[in-house]
């Protein structure tokens, strides 16, 4: 008989509102032992008070709170084995780093000797062993943000909060951030659950991702399931980029705006009536007008309107006949020294590229198999 594991934290059907405002909508979210989950979604989407409420800073108006299969939704924030970790780092300026990553410990009335391994043990996971000794002051804004991140895991929290830990550091230090956050997580092997309006860190850090808006879940799945097959077109504009066409449908056949066959995914249909076509970027590529395209291939002329050269990659911008801007992301090899704004072109994409949406947007209009795709 196969066991099913217990998830370290679930929220269930969490309401939350503030001064007659819904902030959180019936929210739903399990996260299993070991995982790290990224909570993605803009300014105001509700990330934070969904992290709060799971470290018990905030009480939902509904909804349950469990931690490793036991409500913990009435429980104060100091009896839940949990730990944050926050954006503004809020280490103790009068402490040393020693006395900062300790304090928790001291609380629990840990004995002295134990206390020193386990500061040193921290310390050391975040690479600054020798730091114990320095004040806060002393820090760089990274090395504030790893000794936070020292004196949140010191505690061995069956659960690790982190409020967008990373934002207030500069990309460079965000980036090799973003390297150690994984390291020590694949070291320690604590559950994550890490809130961002960046998806590129997420899609760098999370095994999966949960994408919010007005206070509901759009989307939860692995970073490529989201980038590869969004749920909504929100889903698909905010991680990531997408080109946007037109197109109709009519007795299972789909056609772009110019009236060109529009191919799709093996086994998908589209929605009768009207479409949102979505392609990213770099998924289309440029041929000469006239070009043949393959049986599975999509085809669209247009007429390049900027080339924008960005190092490995360049960028070439362009108007349909039937008036969609569109962007195309093509590598060097990729770009003839002959194309420039004004140059006629055929952007072409395979099927398996292609996204379908009803024309309201609410939700994906692809079908397989007569099931909706979610």
């Amino acid at each position: 008989m196969k066991l099913l594991r217990r998830p370290d934290l679930e929220l269930i059907g969490i309401d939350k509102g503030f001064r007659g405002k819904q902030v959180l909508r019936r929210v739903s979210l399990e996260v299993q032992p070991g995982e790290f989950i990224a909570v993605l979604g803009p300014s105001g989407s509700g990330k934070s008070t969904l992290l709060k409420i799971a470290a018990g800073f905030e009480q939902p108006d509904s909804g349950t709170v469990r931690l490793q299969g036991e409500d913990v939704t009435a429980v104060p924030p100091y009896r839940r084995n949990i730990n944050t970790v926050f954006q503004n780092y809020a280490l103790f300026p009068h402490m040393s780093v020693f006395d900062n990553v300790a304090y928790g410990l001291r609380r629990k009335k840990v004995k002295p000797a134990e206390v020193t391994q386990r500061v040193g043990e921290a310390l050391a996971l975040v690479g600054l062993a020798s730091f114990g000794p320095r004040q806060p002051e002393t820090l760089s804004g990274g090395e504030q943000q790893r000794i936070a991140l020292a004196r949140a895991l010191v505690n061995r929290p069956a659960v690790l909060l982190l409020d967008e830990p990373l934002s207030a550091l500069d990309l460079k230090i965000r980036r090799r951030m973003q390297g150690e956050l994984k390291r020590i997580h694949e070291e320690v092997g604590t559950t994550f659950l890490f809130v961002t309006h960046d998806q590129e860190e997420a899609v760098v850090l999370a095994d999966r991702i949960t994408v919010m808006r007005d206070g509901g879940l759009e989307q939860v799945g692995t970073a490529r399931e989201i980038y590869d097959r969004p749920a909504t077109p929100f889903v698909a504009d905010f991680v990531g980029e997408m080109n946007w066409l037109r197109g109709q449908a009519e007795g299972g056949v789909a056609r772009l705006a110019d009236g060109n066959a529009l191919h799709l995914p093996e086994g998908i249909a589209p929605p009768a009536g009207a479409l949102r076509v979505g392609v990213r970027p770099e998924r289309l590529r440029i041929a000469a007008v006239g070009a043949t395209s393959g049986a599975r291939e999509n085809a669209l002329a247009a007429t390049i309107t900027r080339i924008t050269f960005q190092g490995p990659s360049t960028v070439v911008e362009a108007r349909t006949e039937t008036g969609e801007a569109i962007r195309c992301l093509c590598g060097p090899a990729d770009v003839a020294g002959a194309l420039l704004p004004g140059s006629a072109i055929l952007c072409l994409w395979d099927a398996e590229a292609t996204l379908v949406f009803d024309a309201a947007g609410a939700e994906n209009g692809l079908t397989r198999k007569g099931e909706l795709v979610e």
